[in-house]
């Protein structure tokens, strides 16, 4: 990731996804918050809404798919992502109209950054 600085929210109810992702952005410009749950990561975008939001599928509370399309609705200049381990075609078609990306478990660092790029060029490019 490169340019100015950033924020992204980190939604996934495994403690070691989040903090591998922390740990991976560190020394970049980018502020991560995190989420272990839909009903958390409502309140922290309520309270600091981010540039990105990293959600994955399967929650404890509610379903990531249901926690995008809030989030499109409540939030409509944060990029989405959504991850999940159960491959792609387990998600909806209309996932489209909520996140920008899909990103598969496991990912690597490199595989996270290009995601993140995208999501940034998706800001810029809707003048966000």
């Amino acid at each position: 990731m490169s340019g100015a600085p950033t924020t992204l929210l980190i939604v996934d109810d495994e403690p070691n996804i989040r903090s591998i992702v922390i740990k991976w952005l560190r020394s970049r410009q980018v502020t991560v918050t995190e989420a272990g749950t839909a009903g958390e990561a409502l309140d922290q975008m309520a309270e600091h809404p981010a540039a990105i939001a990293v959600c994955d599928v399967g929650l404890p509370d509610r379903n990531g798919l249901w926690l995008a399309g809030q989030m499109r609705r409540q939030f409509p200049h944060t990029a989405l992502v959504i991850t999940t381990g159960f491959g792609i075609t387990a998600l909806p078609v209309n996932l489209e109209a909520d996140a920008i990306g899909y990103l598969p478990k496991p990912f690597t660092e490199q595989q996270l950054l290009r995601t993140l790029d995208w999501a940034l060029e998706w800001r810029n490019e809707n003048g966000f």
